[in-house]
């Protein structure tokens, strides 16, 4: 992990060591893949990344105590409302996607790619 930003960190992660672990996992795959540790733009993204997740995480305990929307009325007009945190959930994802493109990391998981070409589809006929 990189040790020149700690103040910045500890201000994002505060106590939470899941959320210090995702930083210094993602810090690490940058090193991985550029053979460098991050440079002060890529510790920001890095650290927008993990900003997003705590968001997230308190989007998921929105959902999990008001659930993914409700009925509303409106005089005779029942309708339902969605939980706007449900929609949320979907942009910080997205955000983070690019955040991890943009780092250089992202794309395929290279855990569940394969090598599909000489596989003939044909053969579960």
């Amino acid at each position: 992990m990189n040790e020149e930003y700690p103040a910045r960190v500890r201000a994002v992660c505060g106590e939470d060591q899941a959320i210090a672990d995702l930083y210094a996992e993602i810090c690490g795959e940058v090193e991985r893949v550029h053979g460098k540790p991050p440079n002060a733009a890529a510790v920001v993204q890095i650290l927008d990344y993990v900003r997003l997740e705590q968001l997230k995480d308190r989007a998921n305990e929105d959902i999990a105590q008001r659930g993914l929307g409700r009925m509303e009325t409106n005089g005779r007009q029942r309708y339902w409302k969605d939980n706007k945190s449900a929609v949320l959930i979907l942009k910080y994802m997205e955000q983070q996607r690019k955040i991890l493109k943009g780092l250089g990391i992202g794309g395929a998981d290279p855990m569940t790619e394969q090598d599909d070409s000489d596989v003939d589809d044909f053969d579960s006929i």
